[in-house]
Parts: structure tokens; sequence; C-alpha cells
């Protein structure tokens, strides 16, 4: 690409502009090109990260189109546009938020060295007992946070059952967050057993979190740029986590695990500092 000389008005917006047309004329190549260049001169200008995610978006490139909406939200947490378009998409033509109360909101504290107790929610008054698992769940935790859950199954022993991946936040969450190990929804029970890639990224206020023996994944970039002081693992064995699974800051987080079972983290978590409850 030819080197542009730089016009009348913010840093980068020469080469936004051409952007903009080729991204219009349906040249997503060099419509690409022309929006990175525009980054690379003027880091701050936020609608040339929007419009290249969108190039990534009409190119089925889901990665780097959320790699990219979560650069612009380093620059500007609250960028709206970002925030609603990394929101998970329905999978049918609405969103599913079925409301769940919770019935029983008990969980074993971490200290008393005893497996977490499953948190329990119902779906409130509902008829239909048929669990749509092309939907998307919005899940009320008694901590008071919130989660968006989606519905899998597996067949195991020719018995049909239901899992669940936390995909995304609702609202930020604040403090302590305990991931419950199951919910029920509709009278079925969903066991919960993986966390998004990116699901609790830019939570600048979560401090600690408990991670139920039932979570066997962990996503890439899960807990990113948050405030996390503290990881509980409940299980025997540890998840499946990826490298920058807590944003690449293992350093600073104290992470706690079972005592009985602190050599099966340390095989494989080696370059995690691990602390026995």
């Amino acid at each position: 690409m030819d080197k542009l000389k730089q016009i009348d008005g913010c840093p980068g917006e020469d080469y936004f502009a051409m952007g903009v047309d080729d991204f219009e004329n349906g040249d997503f190549k060099r419509a690409m090109e022309f929006f990175q260049a525009a980054i690379e001169q003027n880091p701050y200008l936020e609608q040339a990260y929007l419009k290249l995610a969108e190039v990534y978006f009409s190119l089925n490139d889901e990665r780097n189109a959320k790699k990219t909406l979560y650069r612009l939200l380093s620059i500007n947490p609250d960028n709206s546009h970002a925030q609603k378009l990394l929101r998970p998409s329905p999978k049918g033509s609405n969103l599913c938020v079925d409301k769940v109360e919770t019935v029983n909101s008990e969980i074993t504290s971490t200290k008393s060295k005893a497996p977490l107790t499953a948190v329990i929610a119902k779906a409130g008054s509902l008829s239909d007992t048929r669990l749509d698992i092309n939907k998307t769940y919005l899940i009320d935790l008694p901590d008071g946070n919130k989660i968006y859950l989606d519905v899998f199954t597996s067949y195991r022993d020719k018995n049909k059952r239901y899992f669940g991946k936390i995909v995304r936040y609702y609202q930020r969450p604040q403090g302590d967050l305990s991931i419950p190990s199951s919910v029920l929804i509709k009278g079925n029970h969903i066991t919960i057993t993986q966390i998004s890639s990116h699901a609790f990224s830019f939570c600048d206020k979560l401090i600690s979190v408990e991670i139920p023996p039932t979570v066997t994944i962990i996503g890439d970039y899960a807990f990113p740029d948050s405030a996390l002081q503290k990881v509980t693992f409940l299980g025997e064995w540890p998840p499946k986590i990826e490298l920058f699974t807590f944003g690449g800051h293992q350093t600073i987080i104290q992470f706690f695990v079972p005592e009985p079972y602190i050599q099966n983290y340390q095989k494989y978590l080696p370059r995690y500092t691990l602390i026995p409850f």
C-alpha cells in the first residue's frame, strides 16, 4: 500500500475513509489493509476497530473480529458498540432469556475443604418443560451475578444428558463469583462443564472466582484484564486451561487447590503457584 499523506483532521481518517469505500464496494481484503493502517497511525481511532471487526465478520473470521473488539475495549471499556457486538448472539430468531429463580443458593465454603454444593435453580411457574438447546438462557446466581448459558446434549449409557457452557456475563460481575456446578431449567438438570473464551473479560471489579469440580474446560482469555486476586479450584483434577486463560497474569493471582489433590494440579499446571487449602 502506498504511503498516504495525512490530510486535515484526525490522524488515520484518510486510511479509514478509503477503507470504508473499499468495504462498501466489496473489496474486503483492501478494506482490511486500510483499517489496519488507520489503527497503526492512530491507535485511538475507535471507528477503525469497529469497521475492521465488521470486515472480519464478513469474512467469517469470528476469532479475529473478537480480538479486534477486545483491543478496542482495552482502549475504551465503555464503547457500547463493541460491547453489543461481543454479547452472545441468539441461535434462534430471538434470544431466549428464561428468568431462573434460585431455590437453593447454599454454597459450601472453600475453607471447609468440602466440594461445592450444586446450585439448583428452576424456571418460574413454567408449564412447558421442553428445553430448547438452540437458545441461550440467562441464569441468576445466588451471589447476585448473572450469566448467559448455552446448553448442549450428550448421550451416555443411552441416557440423554444436558451440559452447560458459560458464554458471557450479563453485567460485569463484582467481588466474589461462585460458579455453580449445576442448574435446573424447566425440570432439566444442567451440569456446567465449560467456560467460554472471553466469558469474563474486562471485569475490573471481579476479585475472586470459585471453579466447581464439574468444569473441565476454561477457554483462552476467559478472565483477561480483570482484577482477579484469587482463583479457587474445587475439583480433584484441574480443568483444561489455555495459556492466556487468566490474561497471562498468573504470578499476581493466588491459586487455591484442595490439599489432597495438589499433586494432580502440580502435574498439569506446573507454571502456577498453588496454595493448598
